[in-house]
């Protein structure tokens, strides 16, 4: 276990490819059942220190609406669209997505 969580850690391994090896032909691998485990003790122990802290709730509370302004903006940008990328060129979704970080960021400093 520590191997593999190493590996995530520093970067040397993906995430997909860990659990696809321990996922094959519907059969769960031992490990990918106690990594499971300790994602679930971890997502515990985080609620519990949320529950606990209200700076930790404000600090996330903050960052959230930090997340919905600039969903604000992409939907701004994307109106016509619903906020869907119709074409199916990659040239057409760089094109858009590089005007979005263009205002985006023309936004945010204009907000500072």
């Amino acid at each position: 276990m520590i191997k593999y969580t190493t590996a995530l850690r520093q970067g040397t391994a993906k995430t997909e490819a860990t659990l696809r090896r321990f996922t094959r032909q519907n059969v769960q691998h031992p490990m990918y059942r106690a990594l499971a485990e300790l994602g679930k003790a971890i997502k515990t122990i985080f609620l519990c220190r949320y529950l606990y802290s209200e700076a930790l709730r404000r600090e996330i509370n903050e960052g959230l609406n930090v997340v919905e302004q600039w969903n604000g903006a992409t939907d701004f940008v994307f109106f016509a669209r619903r906020g869907e990328m119709v074409s199916n060129r990659r040239e057409d979704h760089e094109i858009s997505m590089l005007a979005l970080h263009l205002i985006q960021n023309a936004w945010s400093t204009s907000t500072r």
